[in-house]
């Protein structure tokens, strides 16, 4: 699992692949709107995160539920960590594009 920043624009998303075969599974920006990309703690786990995305892994976009599941406290602190500031820092970019665009 990775989160990976755009060299030009600056966006974050997250992006897993399968570990022999290297094809994606999930890739979408972690932005929080309305319902998506909003961590959640599983109810049966206290070491897994929800959370729904529009995912672009597959040839055709979709709404998708995800879960995460850590092997330590430590693992699944710092992903919460991680991934509520990509979600901040691609709302700032997000905003400022969108600021561009009404100026034009």
């Amino acid at each position: 699992m990775r989160l990976l920043k755009h060299k030009t624009s600056g966006y974050i998303r997250l992006l897993v692949r399968a570990d022999k075969t290297h094809k994606c599974l999930v890739n979408h920006y972690v932005l929080t709107k309305d319902i998506f990309c909003k961590l959640e703690q599983m109810k049966t786990s206290n070491n897994a995160w929800t959370w729904a995305a529009h995912d672009i892994a597959d040839e055709k976009p979709s709404t998708e539920k995800f879960c995460a599941k850590f092997t330590s406290k430590d693992d699944y602190d710092k992903f919460e960590v991680e991934f509520k500031k990509a979600s901040e820092e691609n709302i700032k970019l997000f905003d400022g594009q969108k600021a561009l665009e009404e100026k034009k």
